[in-house]
């Protein structure tokens, strides 16, 4: 199997910051010398999660998970190390050799997303030159300017075209010879019923959705207007490299504004975001062939404090603003909703308006639940009309996992709408009774390589110590730290690594251990590890000797309960009990010397 050599790992690691690429994934916030989020690999609520800069590691302290940007990478995308580092290559502009030869792709562990990476691009840039240069994609091209959008915004986002024929984008998949697991799931081709492919889109205007690094994944189509034999619009299923709920139109381009702003635009459709960012507004998102899921609420918390809410303002945008204004609250962020004229949606907004006047609607634009009861109380005349709201929006409430959001919400609720609030809370506690666990409440998780005993926070201390800058304290270390002590330690396998290189290297190349153990969940403790030394503990031989000293009395100790329950089990047995009475008794004085040297 094709391997990245080592040097081109160490060029990968140092060309990724950890601060920006985790910076993509999490809002960070400085404090002091590292920066802290709210963990992407747990639910909580206050941050655990922090990013050292000078280390260039992760660790969460309240479930455990750390290491470098590669093994970031890797938990969060899921994927095998060698997909991280080519991810991570991609993203710096590194050509990576394999040292089989060649560039070209490695057989990795799993299904080699790459070809799923390449497929889409190579299509996006057919659909390109048919919106461009191709007589039938005039027509679109026309349609597109007519609505106001100019081609360096349409250039900018990719926009396309694809024709009205039937094997326009087969033709030049199956020249590419791609795995036909490739072809099936790609989401750009349909299969006949007696086998072969036909394209999934023709004869639309193509948007090309890209994941937060800037890579094709997917599509959306739209029909051009007099079209009426299809859906107006068509958008990739799902596939290995495209999940809808967690992916938000347009951010790869906007997220650096979003958090710039620490405010967001949430938009439905790709028109409407490509019509604000024309208008100057570039802190702006969109879904993706989907409504608004929990995971895109996390997903925009990483980047602002606040989401306006901009969707159509007819009944079903209505409706879309409710239940996105509650996910949103629901993941800790401050909810404004932007009210258009009757009739309007984000894009054709700007047909008969300026940028300024949407402004002064950003400006003047409502909280959530400020809107939310002045569109409803008016329109909720009678008792039943009024109870069954109450009853449908106490029900969405119940299945928000922040319970302190969820309580303000149903105060102001009660106190918009005119209702006793003691009533609501009552039914309100219902529905949470019959509720399933959520996944995204914390649970207590907690870290399960954590120094629980003192015999554990000793082991974990003498660890440390080998991962200090101090020679002396190393040199000690490599001298007298016996075989069998590290034989029977719960962490053998870092203590062995860790001597091993500093048999070579004074201090330990740390950044090397990170990556030595990235197949082992011991990693996570080596960064906890990394984190602790700017922490101020003492760094000293005596420390060291303490630590032995602790750990040969506990195995001492282990020894002895060994053989007092070998002792009773021959004695039951009318066997030789003197030889393990022998045994008991220099165990015993090793100990008592061992406590009075220790």
């Amino acid at each position: 199997m094709a391997r990245i050599p080592e040097h081109q790992i160490e060029q990968v690691r140092e060309a990724n910051d950890i601060v920006d690429v985790v910076g993509d994934y999490v809002r960070l916030k400085k404090s002091g010398r590292n920066y802290f989020g709210l963990c992407p690999f747990h639910g909580e609520k206050t941050p655990s999660f922090s990013v050292a800069p000078d280390k260039q590691i992760f660790h969460c302290f309240g479930c455990g998970v750390g290491g470098n940007v590669i093994n970031f990478i890797m938990q969060y995308e899921k994927i095998e190390f060698v997909e991280a580092v080519k991810l991570l290559a991609d993203r710096a502009g590194i050509t990576l050799q394999y040292e089989s030869g060649g560039s070209g792709a490695p057989a990795p562990k799993k299904e080699d997303l790459s070809h799923y990476h390449s497929l889409h691009e190579r299509i996006t840039g057919l659909y390109e030159k048919a919106l461009w240069q191709s007589n039938e994609g005039k027509q679109a091209l026309d349609y597109l300017r007519g609505r106001g959008l100019v081609d360096a915004v349409l250039k900018r986002f990719r926009v396309g075209y694809a024709p009205d024929q039937w094997d326009f984008v087969t033709l030049q998949v199956m020249k590419l010879g791609l795995p036909k697991e490739v072809l099936t799931k790609s989401g750009l081709l349909m299969t006949k019923d007696r086998g072969g492919f036909y394209d999934r889109f023709r004869k639309r205007i193509m948007f090309p959705i890209m994941g937060v690094q800037g890579r094709v994944i997917a599509f959306g189509g739209r029909v051009l207007p007099g079209d009426d034999q299809s859906a107006k619009y068509m958008n990739s299923p799902e596939t290995p490299v495209y999940h809808k709920g967690k992916v938000l139109y347009g951010l790869n381009h906007t997220k650096g504004d979003i958090r710039n702003a620490q405010e967001a635009i949430l938009v439905e459709g790709y028109l409407d975001l490509i019509r604000l960012y024309q208008s100057g507004f570039h802190n702006v998102a969109a879904g993706s062939g989907t409504a608004l899921t929990e995971q895109h609420g996390k997903i925009l918390s990483r980047f602002a404090d606040t989401v306006f809410l901009c969707y159509d303002s007819d009944e079903a945008g209505v409706k879309a603003t409710d239940r996105a204004g509650k996910i949103l609250l629901d993941a800790g962020l401050t909810v404004r909703v932007i009210q258009l004229p009757s009739g309007s949606d984000p894009d054709s907004y700007f047909d008969d308006h300026s940028p300024e006047d949407f402004q002064a609607l950003l400006d003047e634009a409502p909280d959530f639940m400020g809107y939310l009861v002045s569109y409803y109380r008016p329109r909720l005349r009678s008792a039943t009309a009024k109870s069954n709201f109450a009853e449908r929006f106490v029900s969405d409430l119940a299945q928000m996992n922040n319970r302190l959001t969820r309580e303000l919400l149903l105060s102001q609720f009660a106190e918009g709408m005119g209702m006793t609030e003691s009533t609501l809370f009552r039914l309100l506690r219902d529905k949470i009774r019959y509720q399933p666990h959520r996944r995204g409440e914390e649970n207590g998780t907690r870290d399960s390589l954590r120094p629980e005993s003192a015999t554990d926070k000793a082991e974990y201390e003498l660890l440390r110590l080998h991962f200090s800058e101090s020679e002396v304290v190393l040199k000690w270390l490599l001298k007298n730290l016996e075989p069998e002590i590290l034989e029977r330690m719960r962490f053998k396998e870092i203590f062995q690594k860790a001597r091993s290189e500093l048999e070579n290297e004074l201090p330990l190349n740390r950044s090397r251990m990170v990556d030595a153990l990235r197949d082992s969940p011991l990693q996570s403790l080596v960064s906890r590890i990394l984190f602790d030394l700017d922490s101020g503990k003492a760094v000293t031989v005596q420390l060291a000797q303490d630590c032995v000293s602790a750990l040969k009395q506990h195995q001492l100790k282990e020894e002895l309960k060994t053989l007092r329950e070998e002792l009773r089990d021959v004695e039951k047995n009318d066997g030789d009990v003197l030889t393990i009475l022998r045994q008991i008794r220099t165990i015993e004085k090793q100990l008592t010397a061992e406590k009075q040297t220790g």
